[in-house]
């Protein structure tokens, strides 16, 4: 089987952005089935799950780190989802901190104390990317994949899997990002 074309970085139409930013529904582990995707709202409850790996973003219990993990309902991987001009934000359950970038480096981490101010770097976009390779609940109700994207000096960045388990915003293209899901359960 030969590889995907690469998509013509200078065609916007919604065809090239899905075809660069998914992949073929074999390289998604399958979803526990007390999971369910939903399409990300103000005031709602999100597990952030990387579909590739089947695990979930993470909150570490000793530091501000953010890791991608399997999924533990006890560990802290529950977020709040907070819009905010057409932003979003990610205000981790536990610790009541925001999802942002650590302050000398592109690393996700959870340390942002609020969604203005100088903590204007926990906003997120998140660009749906389409269903793909599974049926069910989610699909029925329009939720799906996504890239989430954080703005840095007017830039959006992708987030990025770096080293299987943490999470950083890296490169300008929409293709070049994780694809993420937004579950409920437990």
């Amino acid at each position: 089987m030969s590889p995907p074309p690469k998509p013509d970085p200078t065609d916007f139409s919604d065809t090239a952005t899905l075809h660069a930013t998914t992949t073929s529904s074999s390289s998604y582990l399958p979803r526990p089935p007390h999971l369910t995707p939903y399409i990300p709202t103000h005031n709602t409850i999100a597990i952030l799950r990387h579909p590739s790996t089947s695990t979930v973003l993470t909150l570490s219990s000793t530091t501000s780190a953010v890791h991608l993990l399997p999924f533990n309902p006890t560990a802290a991987v529950y977020w709040d989802v907070i819009e905010t001009a057409g932003w979003l934000a990610f205000r981790n359950r536990t610790s009541g901190k925001f999802l942002s970038h650590g302050k000398w480096d592109a690393t996700i981490v959870c340390e942002g104390k609020s969604v203005v101010g100088d903590d204007a770097f926990t906003h997120f976009t998140a660009t749906h990317v389409g269903v793909r390779g599974e049926e069910g609940e989610g699909e029925r109700n329009g939720a799906g994949r996504y890239v989430l994207q954080m703005l840095d000096d007017w830039i959006l960045r992708p987030l990025v899997v770096v080293g299987g388990s943490k999470v950083a915003r890296s490169g300008g293209k929409v293709g070049e990002g994780a694809v993420w899901e937004f579950v409920v359960g437990g």
